[in-house]
């Protein structure tokens, strides 16, 4: 949507910065609760989150919805002659203009599929060249040009902030004996893209750092209080979904197809119980004939020795 916020307007020299941190655990949780979605779109989710709380609490939140910057690598692994990433720039809506956390979370995550699809139909090489394009633009001093027409004209603008979410290191790290407990990601800001959000994972952790200038955001702490509230809420809510979802799967569909023919296995298992139980009955009349055939010889035996007392001896 074009349009723009407080943070799309000139910047200055002065920086103010501050971070919220969430536990990896909890939020693989809530990327487990809500199907589809992935780590990212929990990062998104809450971003937008918290700007809606921030412009809301200064009676600036547009009705629309805000679109972040997000860099991607783009760089296909058939591509041989390439080396280390290849950047890409994918819009996502946030959804500021949806109050409820696990819609909007839902909405990020069919605005981040729609935005892969594309990127993935237009391709890595026009995806680069897309890029080299756009780059130029923005650090450029015709962009420069470009942002005091728009500041003069009021014109709104595509874009309205920048997450960059790198993987960090999944694994312990020390220094000089000390173990790393956090890790933070800083980024540029510019003349109307005052506003920049770095996440990066690492020893459980994931940060959301964010970068401004403090004539943009004299109010850090607020802003930090606003996104940790948005984090708060999503997880609450999500909390109280995963229950529902499971009883959902008991419910119908595959899962009870399966428990249905688990009832029905014992019931064979019983029948076949009893199979044995005849056949042993049987085996124990068929034991009974051998006797029987015994008791008989016996008796011819006897018969016979009679017989031959009886006749007379030559």
């Amino acid at each position: 949507d074009s349009f723009r916020t407080v943070f799309n307007d000139r910047v200055s020299s002065f920086r103010v910065m501050d971070a919220i941190i969430l536990d990896l655990d909890e939020v693989k949780g809530i990327r487990q609760a809500v199907a589809g979605v992935t780590v990212n779109d929990v990062i998104v989710s809450v971003v937008g989150g918290g700007l809606r709380k921030y412009l809301q609490g200064k009676g600036e939140l547009p009705q629309g919805s805000l679109v972040t910057a997000a860099p991607i690598n783009v760089r296909a692994e058939r591509n041989s002659d390439s080396r280390g990433n290849q950047v890409g720039i994918m819009s996502i809506r946030m959804y500021t203009d949806i109050e409820d956390p696990v819609e909007r979370l839902r909405a990020v995550n069919e605005s981040v599929r729609g935005s892969k699809e594309y990127a993935s139909a237009v391709g890595t090489t026009s995806m680069m060249e897309l890029s080299q394009g756009l780059w130029p633009q923005v650090i450029g001093a015709g962009f420069k040009l470009g942002t005091l027409f728009a500041r003069a004209g009021d014109i709104g603008l595509p874009m309205h902030t920048v997450v960059s979410n790198v993987p960090g290191p999944q694994v312990p790290l020390y220094l000089a004996g000390a173990r790393l407990h956090m890790l933070v990601g800083l980024g540029p800001i510019m003349d109307m893209m005052g506003l920049f959000h770095g996440v990066i994972s690492g020893a459980g952790k994931i940060s959301i750092t964010f970068v401004s200038c403090r004539e943009l955001m004299p109010d850090p702490q607020t802003y930090r209080e606003c996104l940790q509230e948005a984090w708060d809420e999503l997880r609450a809510a999500t909390h109280t979904l995963a229950p529902v979802k499971r009883s959902k799967r008991r419910a119908g569909g595959r899962g009870s197809g399966a428990r249905a023919g688990k009832v029905a296995r014992p019931k064979a298992k019983a029948s076949a119980k009893l199979g044995p139980e005849t056949k042993s009955k049987s085996k124990s009349k068929a034991r009974v004939g051998p006797k029987t055939k015994a008791k008989t010889k016996a008796r011819a035996a006897a018969g016979r020795k009679a017989a031959a007392k009886k006749r007379p001896a030559n």
